[in-house]
């Protein structure tokens, strides 16, 4: 079951607003069901032991495993993960200083962003809050920026 649920794909409304702020090359963390761009890599193609260099990433990683996918974060122009708020977490404490960082807010969870489901699973809703931390050319470390949880929308 946790294999699945880290299948939930990026709601595609909120993925297109976002591509056209910011131009994405790859989707590096997909499968065939989710995978937001053209180019993207599953994990067959073991995207963590490619290198990133000189692209422009998108990444939605499993939240079960989150820092090895962090570690790239020096590879490419431009890098955007998309994840759950987690300041406990120790990857959090590590690269969060080092990010952009996008809060999507609603306060309560029908006005969070709702993934889409992988085949054979049922949502009802997202527990937690998400943040894009954005590493790479143009992003702002420290700057926090917060979104609407529904469209993405700045706020």
């Amino acid at each position: 079951m946790s294999e699945l649920r880290n299948q939930a794909g990026t709601p595609q409304a909120l993925f297109d607003l976002l591509q056209a702020e910011y131009a994405f090359d790859v989707d590096v963390c997909a499968v065939e069901h989710n995978h937001k761009l053209p180019d993207y890599f599953t994990p067959e193609d073991d995207s963590l032991s490619l290198d990133w260099s000189g692209l422009r990433v998108w990444c939605n990683p499993p939240y079960d495993n989150i820092a090895p996918w962090l570690e790239h974060s020096t590879q490419p122009i431009f890098v955007a993960y998309f994840l759950p708020v987690r300041a406990d977490r120790f990857w959090w404490q590590r690269w969060k200083p080092l990010a952009e960082g996008h809060y999507f807010v609603g306060e309560k969870p029908h006005k969070r962003i709702q993934f889409v489901a992988p085949p054979g699973i049922a949502y009802s809703s997202n527990s937690a809050s998400n943040v894009l931390l954005l590493f790479g050319e143009g992003a702002t470390p420290g700057l926090e920026v917060w979104r609407s949880g529904l469209t993405g929308e700045r706020l």
